[in-house]
């Protein structure tokens, strides 16, 4: 017998409960099937170099960041209370489920947008920082990495010249 499900789709009814274990099935992932081409995100037609097509995407991943979010904190309250009473598994895999096809959804956008280049927000009301702080930013993560490698490659010549030293003996 197949699992049944509510009209959402999502969550079993009680019809569905066989042997005391409830099943349900998914509804199909929208973003899962199609071209991964960046005009198909707005129906094939828009130029990819378009400012206008670009601020859609922005906005198109802001929402996706704060519905992940959002996801993420049920996800995570369904794990802190999986005890509780009221609480199923279903509702934990759920929402997990749920949580996981949205975090693929955002990094298709961010992959095939070019959005996921840009520095998230985590207030859409924020002030984005400026051009020199972005600046500055980069320069010390690259300095940091810079001097990071130059110790690695230190400690490596070190430890060759003392199994070189070693050998000659």
């Amino acid at each position: 017998m197949l699992p049944t499900t509510t009209s959402s789709g999502a969550f079993p009814d009680s019809a569905s409960l066989q042997g005391g274990f409830p099943s349900f099935a998914f509804t199909p992932n929208p973003y899962a099937a199609g071209p991964s081409s960046q005009n198909t995100l707005h129906g094939g037609s828009a130029d990819p170099n378009s400012v206008e097509l670009f601020r859609a995407n922005i906005q198109m991943a802001q929402e996706d960041v704060l519905r992940v979010q959002e996801l993420a904190k049920r996800a995570l309250d369904d794990l802190q209370n999986a005890y509780s009473p009221g609480r199923t598994p279903t509702q934990a895999d759920a929402d997990m489920a749920a949580l996981r096809q949205s975090l693929e959804h955002l990094a298709t956008l961010l992959r095939q947008s070019g959005v996921g280049g840009l520095p998230l927000l985590s207030d859409p009301n924020a002030v984005p920082p400026s051009e020199e702080a972005l600046l500055n930013i980069t320069n010390r993560t690259l300095q940091e990495e810079y001097e990071k490698q130059k110790r690695a490659q230190e400690g490596a010549s070190i430890v060759a010249n003392r199994l070189g030293h070693q050998t000659q003996r």
